[in-house]
C-alpha cells in the first residue's frame, strides 16, 4: 500500500487589511510598518515603534499589491497639486506628498516581498515568514499622508499620530512648533479645576 503524501498547505494566516482576503505562499505583497528616523554618528537609522517590552506599538500590516496599488494611486491623485511642506531638518522625503520628513516623527514604511515556508515548523502547521524584495528603505508615507489614507480611502493606522493631534493638525505638523490651539491637543490633558 503507498504512502498517502499530503499536499503542503499553502495559504497563510496573514490577510490582506484592506480586502480581507488570505494570502498564500510565494503571493507578493507590501508589509507596512510603522517607524521613526534618527541621525546615528554616520548613518540615518530606522526604528521600528516599539513598547517598553519590545512589542508593535502599532501591527505591521499586509497588503495585496493590487490593494496597495489602489490605496497609492488615491494619495498621490490626492496630492497632485499641493506643494510639498519642505523643512531646513528634514531628513528624508515622503514619496508620495514629497514633503519633508523630521528626526524622530513616525512614518510607514511599505517593502515589496512575499510569504515563505519557515523552516522550522515542529507542529506540523504552516509557519510563514515575510521576505523583503527591497534592497533600499522601500516607501516612506508621512503622517499626514497617513491621516488622509484613514479618513478617505481605507480606515487604518487610527491611532497613530505624532503627539496626538487630529488629522487637519497632523496635515499642518503642528507638533513641530508646539504653534496650534486646536482641541485635540487638550483631550489627553487632565484639568487643573
Amino acid at each position: 500500500m503507498a504512502a498517502v503524501v499530503k499536499e503542503p498547505q499553502k495559504e497563510t494566516s496573514a490577510t490582506c487589511i484592506s480586502c480581507g482576503d488570505a494570502f498564500t505562499l510565494d503571493d507578493e505583497v507590501f508589509l507596512a510598518t510603522i517607524r521613526f528616523l534618527v541621525v546615528g554618528a554616520s548613518v540615518l537609522e530606522q526604528h521600528l515603534v516599539v513598547d517598553d517590552h519590545g512589542d508593535f506599538m502599532y501591527e505591521p500590516l499586509f497588503f495585496h499589491i493590487e490593494c496597495w496599488e489602489a490605496v497609492v494611486d488615491e494619495l498621490r491623485e490626492a496630492y497632485e497639486d499641493i506643494p510639498p511642506l519642505e523643512h531646513g531638518e528634514a531628513v528624508r522625503t515622503c514619496t508620495f506628498c514629497k514633503s519633508g520628513v523630521l528626526q524622530w516623527e513616525y512614518f510607514a514604511r511599505a517593502n515589496i516581498g512575499e510569504f515563505h515556508r519557515s523552516q522550522k515548523s515542529p507542529d506540523g502547521n504552516l509557519h510563514h515568514r515575510f521576505i523583503s524584495f527591497d534592497k533600499n528603505e522601500g516607501s516612506l508615507m508621512c503622517l499626514s499622508c497617513m491621516a488622509y489614507v484613514r479618513s478617505e480611502v481605507l480606515e487604518i493606522w487610527g491611532e497613530v499620530t505624532q503627539d496626538g493631534e487630529c488629522d487637519d493638525c497632523a496635515h499642518d505638523r503642528c507638533w513641530r512648533d508646539g504653534d496650534c490651539d486646536c482641541d485635540c491637543h487638550e483631550e489627553g490633558q487632565e484639568s487643573d479645576e
